[in-house]
């Protein structure tokens, strides 16, 4: 069996605790708040960072994993004979992740010309955030860990990639706001007028779903979207919230009772999410169809 390192980091909202059981190593991104610079999960939980993220007078910020650091990583999986590391990166069309790794790899092999052709470094694009960035590191764990090759890790991770789909339920629109996803016009008349949007994110790209009007109505559209659109053939779901919204239960029981599986778990959606959003939301992650056949 091919000793196999899976890297990801703390933008995937996996928990180190988590992240150690399904045997995936994690960097913690820097977040910057008023200036000042900290390690996500490190020098915050996520409860305590929707509470800085209410009292920061800017838009907090996150970065890149530090090339050093991803540099010695790579280097530290190496000396520990491994064959191959698999680096799966936050979505690269809003993080510079992605291109930090690449060029992480590049500067690997420069110095250590040795481990040409014995040894592989496999940045990979999640095309997504959050919980859905997680997914393929978790998936590619399992294969892992069954015995496949790096190959037999690429080729499921590249479906749960294009497979994977978010639905989410914004209920505070001054995030939104100040991240530029949504009009200062709409959202004063959305906040007045007590409205919900529905956003999807999709293989990098979100979009507006739905609008709903009042928080009842918010778990009925989102079972909807998920029944329209999840894969059976990869029957599961996430929950996702930041505040402990009550949604996030009642969408829990209602999927379950709609589709009959059980809830892979909930979670909590960390700084690189809520920065954009803001922690009052609630959201569901499942498996749709293969776009890679399109």
């Amino acid at each position: 069996m091919q000793k196999i390192r899976i890297l990801a980091d703390t933008s995937s909202d996996l928990s180190f605790e988590d992240a150690k059981k399904l045997g995936i190593e994690l960097f913690s991104i820097p977040v910057f708040i008023d200036g000042k610079q900290y390690r996500d999960g490190v020098d915050f939980t996520k409860a305590e960072f929707y509470e800085m993220l209410e009292k920061a007078q800017n838009i907090p910020t996150t970065s890149h994993i530090p090339l050093a650091e991803t540099g010695e990583a790579y280097l530290k999986a190496y000396n520990d004979g491994c064959e191959a590391v698999i680096h799966v990166c936050n979505n690269s069309a809003n993080s510079g992740m992605f291109n930090a790794a690449n060029l992480a790899k590049k500067f690997f092999f420069e110095e250590h010309p040795e481990a040409e052709g014995k040894f592989r470094i496999e940045p990979v694009d999640s095309h997504t955030f959050s919980l859905a960035y997680a997914l393929p590191a978790i998936e590619g764990a399992k294969v892992r860990d069954a015995g496949g090759s790096v190959d037999d890790i690429l080729e499921r991770m590249d479906f749960i990639i294009n497979s994977t789909e978010i639905y989410l339920s914004v209920h505070d629109l001054k995030y939104a706001k100040n991240s530029g996803r949504v009009s200062a016009a709409s959202a004063f008349m959305g906040t007045m007028l007590g409205i919900k949007p529905i956003m999807s994110m999709i293989h990098g790209v979100s979009a507006s779903v739905d609008k709903v009007r009042g928080d009842k109505a918010v778990v009925p559209r989102l079972v909807r979207a998920v029944k329209e659109n999840i894969n059976m053939d990869e029957p599961y779901f996430y929950i996702v919230d930041g505040y402990d919204m009550p949604e996030a239960k009642l969408l829990e029981k209602a999927l379950q009772k709609e589709l009959g599986i059980k809830s892979m778990g909930m979670y909590k959606l960390g700084a690189a999410v809520t920065i954009n959003i803001g922690p009052k939301t609630v959201g569901v992650f499942i498996v749709g169809k293969d776009r890679r056949a399109q």
